[in-house]
């Protein structure tokens, strides 16, 4: 069986063997067809894709060249893994072959049993195809990461309403290991800290949050990440039998920023917060005017 790896890596082996395939090109020819099994591509499209800065007559052979690169060493006296003609090109989805982001697309929901979200993310081991920098790959590398972050979030939420802390750690520690400074993973692990009644780790994983989120992004935590924290430095401490606190963000209008305050008219702020909360009336704000 073929088995090939390109989260985190590029991994090929072949009935349990390594095998060698040193050229870059032949890599991205194979991973690229490998990722859409049963998809023919016309020829033309695939060397300008990968070599899209050579002529097309140098491209189409260059193609052909990496593609007998890979069956030279996939040995192909055993089996070829492409269908392939003078048009197309199509790695044979009927080929007994295991690709590590097959399984990390499957499909995963809140009803999704734990095992089965283990077994999606275990195999994700950073991102796709890491130096590689076809034009094609940024765009699967972003999706696959954004399967990776939901099913992970969905794994992590499951724990925490279980209160399996040790393993929400372990989780949510991956997930900072992996992403691009995730606040949910924070979130999640500033929870856990704070049930196991270890409120100096759980402030200490707020500050690793604000110092990533300043050096990676130049930003602040978000005010829910901040409410969080208020609430966890002031609060009893999660239990397994009792719910995580909800934080929920302010509600917000579109009512321009008060500049001023009202001295002397608290009669008519209750009138008129009144009569915002108890009828379906329009509100039409003038700046010469003020409320009307």
């Amino acid at each position: 069986m073929l088995e090939l790896r390109l989260l985190g890596q590029f991994n090929l082996r072949l009935d349990n063997r390594p095998i060698d395939l040193p050229s870059r090109p032949a890599q991205s020819l194979l991973a690229y067809l490998a990722l859409k099994p049963g998809t023919p591509y016309r020829r033309e499209r695939l060397a300008g894709l990968l070599w899209p800065d050579a002529t097309e007559v140098n491209a189409r052979s260059y193609l052909r060249q990496a593609l007998w690169r890979i069956r030279k060493a996939l040995e192909p006296g055993k089996r070829d893994y492409f269908i392939a003609d003078d048009l197309t090109i199509a790695f044979d989805a009927d080929a007994d072959y295991w690709l590590d982001v097959t399984v990390l697309e499957q499909a995963v929901s809140a009803d999704t049993p734990i095992d089965e979200i283990l077994r999606g993310i275990e195999v994700y081991h950073g991102e796709l195809l890491p130096g590689f920098y076809d034009e094609w790959v940024e765009p699967e590398r972003e999706r696959l990461q954004a399967i990776y972050e939901h099913a992970l979030s969905l794994l992590l939420d499951r724990s925490v309403a279980e209160g399996r802390w040790p393993a929400v750690m372990e989780w949510a520690e991956r997930w900072i290991a992996v992403g691009h400074v995730p606040e949910p993973a924070y979130r999640t692990l500033m929870l856990a800290h704070s049930a196991t009644g270890d409120r100096a780790s759980m402030a200490a994983a707020y500050q690793r949050c604000v110092e990533a989120l300043r050096r990676e992004l130049d930003v602040e935590p978000s005010e829910v990440t901040r409410a969080l924290y208020g609430q966890l430095s002031h609060s009893e401490p999660v239990t397994a039998n009792r719910a995580p606190l909800e934080v929920k963000p302010p509600a917000t209008n579109n009512l321009p920023r008060q500049l001023t305050t009202f001295v002397g008219r608290e009669q008519e702020i209750a009138e008129v917060t009144h009569l915002l909360q108890t009828t379906t009336s329009r509100l039409v704000t003038r700046p010469d005017r003020g409320l009307r």
